[in-house]
């Protein structure tokens, strides 16, 4: 049986029905690519409670831990082969820090450091954001792939 794609993947896990919000200036956003489909199957391992990981510490790819990071209420997760692909998801609002050991445990390979945790709730649509032209505009070759914590204004006026 032929392995799927990253694109794939992130097209069947497209949901076109989910609830479309319209007003997301005051939110805050984690923006984080997803490496290829191992990295996704390992978010979606439990269709129940999918997570999502960024870098924490010192390290370069981590995020540190401001007041933004840690009450985000959204995560934008797009292919980093192809940022025209992302799914939005409302966050819960509880986040974990999860060392090596324990992203090891859970499937995640090669964890280095310590990781953000965040847990996935609903999927949602957005409207009035140019998310992928934001993606674009935002991240330059050497910084491929780097997460970022933003506002939806911030993403309005630069997408």
């Amino acid at each position: 049986m032929k392995k799927k794609t990253l694109s794939e993947l992130i097209n069947e896990k497209k949901d076109k029905d989910a609830e479309v919000l319209s007003e997301t200036e005051e939110s805050l956003f984690i923006v984080g690519c997803i490496k290829n489909a191992d990295h996704f199957n390992w978010i979606f391992r439990d269709e129940e409670q999918p997570y999502y990981n960024i870098r924490q510490g010192q390290r370069h790819g981590a995020l540190p831990r401001t007041p933004e990071v840690k009450h985000a209420n959204y995560a934008i997760i797009y292919n980093i082969d192809d940022n025209e692909q992302f799914l939005v998801y409302k966050l819960k609002m509880q986040h974990y820090i999860w060392d090596k050991d324990k992203m090891a445990a859970s499937g995640y390979k090669n964890p280095t450091g310590k990781y953000y945790i965040y847990l996935l709730d609903k999927q949602i649509n957005i409207k009035g954001l140019n998310i992928s032209k934001f993606i674009n505009d935002s991240i330059c070759c050497d910084d491929k792939g780097l997460p970022m914590c933003v506002s939806g204004h911030e993403i309005k006026t630069h997408g």
